[in-house]
């Protein structure tokens, strides 16, 4: 999605984590062949997916992010926000070893820095972000560790 709306917007946030998400894609590709897990994506075509409730959001909120700037870089920062969730969820529940953790927690903080990468664009903008998944306080905590992207409050 993100390569979609940078083609739309021409914003180099879009473009960077486009480039990191392919990272992350990578990496997952390099597990599941590690555990000889089948590929529940099964297809490199962009924008295509096997599931039809990912392809559907994929649709909707690609659309979406074709009406405004700031609503193409508040989708991002949703995205990355259910990503958040998703990847704690199984750091928590669904680790079955050390390499899998190692990535799982190496996806988190990229989630993490690109978060506070559409965050911060909005609030060049001057949009304010307010978190739609996460709870608030945590929210605050990757604004203000993740990478030293996000804004410092307190200490620098």
């Amino acid at each position: 999605m993100y390569k979609s709306l940078y083609d739309v917007w021409g914003q180099n946030v879009f473009n960077n984590i486009s480039n990191s998400e392919q990272h992350h894609t990578d990496a997952i590709k390099t597990l599941l062949e590690l555990y000889n897990i089948d590929d529940p994506m099964k297809t490199d075509i962009f924008g295509e997916f096997k599931n039809q409730d990912l392809q559907e959001l994929f649709n909707t909120l690609t659309e979406q992010g074709k009406s405004s700037l700031s609503e193409a870089l508040s989708i991002g920062a949703l995205i990355e926000e259910i990503y958040i969730i998703d990847i704690q969820n199984e750091l928590n529940n669904n680790v079955p070893s050390d390499d899998v953790r190692v990535i799982y927690e190496s996806l988190l903080k990229g989630s993490y820095n690109n978060l506070c990468a559409f965050v911060n664009s909005l609030s060049r903008r001057e949009v304010e972000y307010i978190p739609q998944k996460l709870i608030e306080e945590q929210f605050n905590e990757i604004m203000s560790r993740s990478s030293g992207r996000g804004k410092r409050r307190g200490r620098r």
